[in-house]
């Protein structure tokens, strides 16, 4: 990715032809981390996988998602 800056600030960021997906999952990335509950099972999973118990985090987190909408 190029970023495109100008005065010292982040203006852009160019995506590579062949990541079209990018721009997808970066918004994906983005709708999770300003969701309070997400961020929050996210923690939760984090710590119950250190606990050795078995999660599917990424089905938690696509279900709340879900239920967003």
């Amino acid at each position: 990715m190029v970023t495109v800056t100008g005065e010292g600030r982040r203006l852009a960021a160019v995506v590579p032809a062949d990541q079209p997906d990018l721009i997808a999952r970066l918004r994906e990335t983005i709708d999770v981390l300003s969701d309070n509950d997400a961020v929050q099972a996210i923690i939760e999973s984090r710590a119950s996988i250190a606990r050795g118990e078995d999660l599917r985090g990424r089905d938690v987190i696509r279900g709340l998602l879900d239920g967003r909408q």
